[in-house]
């Protein structure tokens, strides 16, 4: 997904949030948006499984009630961040700075995702 997508991505998602025709909820499954700065974002139950912000900015960025199993947070910036009522089963935040970060009733229980190869599922660690 290149920016000029997401940029839409998201503007529909903010319709969607506020209730206004034309938008659409977010769907950003699997997307890498490692590195990138996504300050203030919002992200409000969006469907971010398995996406990875490793070594991002994502401080003060709204996740609430959003799908965020195993998503991948390592080393990044989410200082101030809203993960109230969000899925965070399996999510990874080795060495993230959660300064004031919100995680009230999050669910952060140990999550693994499934790798389906044709022969057989198989569980793969996030």
């Amino acid at each position: 997904m290149d920016a000029k997508q997401l940029v839409e991505v998201l503007r529909n998602h903010d319709r969607y949030v506020r209730g206004l025709a034309g938008g659409a909820r977010a769907d950003l499954r699997g997307q890498d948006f490692s590195g990138l700065k996504l300050a203030k974002v919002n992200l409000e139950g969006a469907i971010l499984s398995g996406a990875h912000f490793t070594d991002g900015v994502i401080a003060y960025a709204n996740f609430s009630a959003a799908d965020l199993f195993c998503a991948n947070f390592d080393r990044a910036d989410a200082t101030g961040a809203n993960f109230r009522r969000s899925d965070l089963r399996g999510s990874s935040f080795r060495g993230a700075k959660l300064t004031d970060s919100c995680m009230d009733e999050a669910d952060i229980r140990a999550g693994a995702s499934m790798n389906a190869p044709t022969h057989r599922a198989r569980p793969v660690g996030c």
